[in-house]
């Protein structure tokens, strides 16, 4: 990417007036030059294909419990980076809309409605995604779905994918999105007011890694993620085609290296499109423990929280560094500012034993609530919230009381970067 080009164009165009009906991209893509861009395997051992779900403003409650603050996406609408399209198809009384979409480097998301007739209105929803172009131009990075439903007569989700581009991916990409439906049998989900019981596992916490070796099998260009076990009502498929502009990644090798508390972690690259930010670290491992960061990326003035982390290689016994790829849904707008990333701590995964349960117990009943460990074997923990006082945010209250099962080893390490 040719950088002294782009703040010359960025230039002009804040010195012309700009029609209503123009977005940024359409306004750039003919100045940038796609870089080569070497295809990658980054194992990324949490989720980075996830299901945002928005549903309409008539319920409030649901969306402040279900939105998915995605600064990355917030900041290529808010640069007109998306790509509105408006297309609707009718199955079986389900009426599905694509509304928009969007490709960088680095992933794809699609935000999408969903009409369904009265008698799916609030069933419990899942999804087959099959989602191609016709170059086979990408693999996806990661695995990983998701979603959820509403007792509303029509919800809005956004579907966002990681990706891996290979080598010279054409400027416009020609998409095919295939989706079917599967409305589940609603289940209730007891909630924790007023002595009510609430749930929940662990097990399913812990950052694991993968391997980027050579012999590992080359994937299928697209994103494919199956349906779940669906024993209700499957409707579709859909079948949408659409053009959609290819945004090229920014690629920086700023090769810092911090020392914090005896140990050193260096920042070796950077992948920066306008909705996300993909970081390679390496540092000491303290102990021969299991550990990863702790680690936050601030955009200009947005803070943008960890998504994913995945070790580049398998662990060996014996090692004492470790490199792994954080991922940031951080906000590009294409032009120059700075991020800092901060590696607060390191910390092991979770380790469910009775004594740390135990800990778990006496941190929640600290703040009045009343729980129930129900298992603690090591490997998996379940537990149930028995009752809680007014007026405690119980979710929050247990996502902090989870820090007893991992060990936590002081930073902090900081990297300051200019984005240009």
């Amino acid at each position: 990417m040719n950088e002294q080009r782009i703040r010359e164009y960025l230039q002009d165009i804040a010195r012309q007036e700009i029609a209503d009906n123009m977005t940024l991209w359409e306004n750039m893509k003919a100045e940038l030059t796609p870089p080569r861009r070497a295809r990658t395997t980054r194992s990324m051992s949490l989720v980075l294909a996830s299901l945002f779900m928005m549903l309409a403003a008539a319920a409030a409650f649901a969306v402040a419990r279900f939105q998915v603050f995605d600064p990355g996406i917030e900041g290529a609408m808010a640069a007109d980076l998306v790509t509105e399209l408006g297309i609707s198809q009718t199955i079986a009384d389900v009426t599905l809309m694509l509304d928009w979409a969007y490709a960088d480097a680095n992933r794809i998301a699609i935000g999408y409605s969903l009409t369904p007739p009265e008698r799916l209105q609030g069933a419990p929803m899942d999804q087959s995604v099959m989602l191609t172009d016709d170059a086979g131009s990408f693999t996806m990075d990661g695995i990983g779905g998701g979603g959820g439903s509403g007792d509303l007569s029509e919800a809005q989700y956004i579907a966002s994918y990681g990706v891996t581009f290979f080598d010279d991916a054409p400027e416009v990409l020609h998409m095919r999105l295939e989706m079917t439906l599967g409305f589940l049998p609603e289940v209730e989900t007891p909630m924790a007011e007023g002595g009510g019981v609430v749930t929940g596992s662990g097990g399913g916490f812990g950052y694991g890694g993968g391997s980027s070796s050579a012999e590992e099998a080359t994937p299928a260009p697209g994103i494919r993620l199956p349906m779940g076990s669906v024993s209700g009502e499957q409707v579709g498929p859909f079948v949408f085609e659409f053009d959609l502009p290819f945004i090229p990644a920014l690629e920086l090798t700023p090769t810092q290296t911090v020392e914090a508390n005896g140990v050193t972690m260096t920042l070796e690259r950077m992948s920066v499109t306008p909705s996300m930010t993909v970081v390679d670290l390496c540092f000491d491992l303290p102990t021969p423990d299991d550990w990863m960061p702790d680690v936050t990326l601030t955009a200009g003035e947005t803070e943008a929280f960890l998504a994913g982390w995945g070790m580049q290689d398998l662990p060996v016994p014996g090692e004492t560094r470790r490199c792994g790829t954080a991922t940031f849904y951080a906000p590009y707008l294409l032009e120059p500012t700075t991020f800092t990333i901060t590696a607060a701590a390191l910390e092991t995964s979770m380790d469910f034993t009775a004594d740390r349960a135990q800990r778990f117990e006496e941190v929640l009943r600290a703040q009045g609530i009343a729980v129930d460990v129900t298992d603690a074997g090591g490997e998996g923990f379940n537990y149930s919230i028995v009752g809680a006082p007014d007026g405690v945010d119980v979710g929050r209250a247990v996502e902090e009381a989870f820090d007893v099962f991992k060990e936590k080893f002081a930073g902090p390490w900081t990297f300051t970067v200019a984005i240009p």
